[in-house]
């Protein structure tokens, strides 16, 4: 998530499922505690699959409206500017999918702007099938972005080896990857480059170009790959 770490401030806003209450029953055939006592996940218990399977069918579809919906209303009140810097699907212990937003939260017009994004959020989450809306968590100054990173790389690895739930469990805002030019195309790229240049014994002070600018390496590569160093002539060929 290193393209988060240049944000000055953030705002974690996490998105639950809805509970019982909206129709999220539970599997007490799955309980292993009394039934005097209540369900929960932390205690084990799961989310009845009806349900369950019903909620994930489309629930990336719905968070896209709902999140349009938010948006308009928060651009509408405080002007136009990103609100979603990153976001990562984690699978709860119930059996259920929430949702981790990281929302630009520094400058007055960002902060305000946020805050009117999260109570679009909070007001309009039931009315698309979502629950608790929470945005406790900030961080400000310089090490704002890349502490909210960590939590997004955290849940990330958290998911690792569970049933992938999201056809994009993972998001990065277009405005920082034009920034930072950190996609996962160019790291592949960069990947292929320095085995080239392992292949022509040089590396990437040879060619004078900074590893982490691909607009500079992409092409210091090109010049050598027209012009091979004369000491690795035949392995270029």
């Amino acid at each position: 998530m290193a393209n988060v770490a240049p944000l000055r401030g953030a705002m974690l806003v996490t998105v639950t499922a809805p509970g019982v209450d909206a129709g999220m029953a539970w599997d007490t055939s799955a309980c292993s505690h009394g039934p005097e006592e209540r369900c929960s996940g932390s205690r084990g218990c799961k989310t009845h699959p009806i349900p369950r399977d019903r909620w994930h069918r489309d629930h990336e579809a719905r968070w896209t409206k709902l999140n349009r919906a938010a948006a308009m209303r928060a651009r509408r009140l405080h002007g136009r500017g990103p609100l979603i810097a990153a976001k990562t699907w984690e699978m709860q212990k119930r059996g259920l999918a929430h949702l981790h937003v990281v929302v630009p939260y520094w400058t007055p017009a960002e902060r305000k702007r946020g805050d009117a994004y999260v109570q679009a959020l909070q007001d309009l989450a039931p009315r698309h099938w979502f629950g608790n809306v929470d945005a406790s968590r900030t961080w400000g100054g310089e090490n704002g972005g890349a502490r909210a990173a960590g939590y997004c790389v955290k849940y990330i690895g958290k998911d690792v080896g569970e049933t992938v739930v999201a056809r994009r469990p993972a998001y990065v805002g277009q405005y920082l990857t034009r920034e930072t030019r950190m996609t996962m195309r160019n790291a592949r790229l960069r990947r292929h480059v320095w085995h080239v240049l392992q292949t022509a014994e040089c590396g990437w002070e040879d060619i004078d170009a900074d590893p982490h600018d691909p607009t500079s390496w992409l092409h210091m590569v090109g010049m050598k790959l027209a012009n091979p160093p004369p000491i690795s002539q035949a392995r270029w060929t």
